[in-house]
């Protein structure tokens, strides 16, 4: 599959599901309408259609898995469910930095991407000393998640994730996608 037109300097953000199920037509509706905002903030999403194809422009029909094999988590899978992959393009090559696995269908993952393009774009040093969902690791080292004290060792280039313990950074999570609670200890 060519993904020559996805382009290097944004977040990319995949939404894996069946277009054909009631979630999959609500989320290409809701993404539709919102797709410009995401894109001006800095983020390309893109749903990848497991399912019967689909023609929209926020769409990527992959019912052979070309993208959503690449990930670790899913390259077992026939039928992947609804997980959310962020990815950029590094040096010609899709790059996967996170899986938050099984989205929860009630939260609105859309407009946290907003937050989470906003944090990959950030690149200071953030004065209250916590990391956010999204920002870029600048340095090597073990970080402790603020609300739950899970720790976990990140390498410089890769993105803060959700805390797969409390999750903080998720939308519902004890901190929110656009407040910190990874802290380098």
């Amino acid at each position: 599959m060519d993904l020559s037109f996805l382009p290097q300097d944004h977040l990319l953000a995949f939404i894996t599901v069946d277009c054909e199920s009631a979630y999959g037509q609500e989320l290409v509706q809701k993404l539709e309408a919102k797709n410009q905002q995401l894109t001006d903030t800095g983020v390309v999403v893109k749903i990848l259609n497991y399912g019967t194809s689909k023609e929209s422009e926020v769409v990527i029909n992959d019912r052979e898995g070309d993208v959503w094999k690449q990930v670790v988590g899913l390259a077992n899978s026939n039928k992947p469910g609804e997980n959310l992959i962020l990815a950029r393009v590094s040096e010609g090559r899709l790059e996967i930095l996170e899986l938050k696995p099984q989205l929860e269908k009630d939260l609105d993952y859309l407009e946290a991407l907003v937050s989470v393009a906003q944090n990959y774009k950030d690149t200071t040093e953030p004065s209250d000393g916590y990391f956010k969902w999204g920002q870029i690791v600048a340095e090597d080292g073990e970080y402790l998640c603020k609300d739950c004290g899970y720790i976990l060792d990140l390498k410089k280039g890769q993105i803060f994730p959700i805390c797969e313990v409390c999750l903080s950074g998720q939308p519902d999570g004890p901190a929110g996608p656009s407040e910190g609670y990874w802290e380098k200890i």
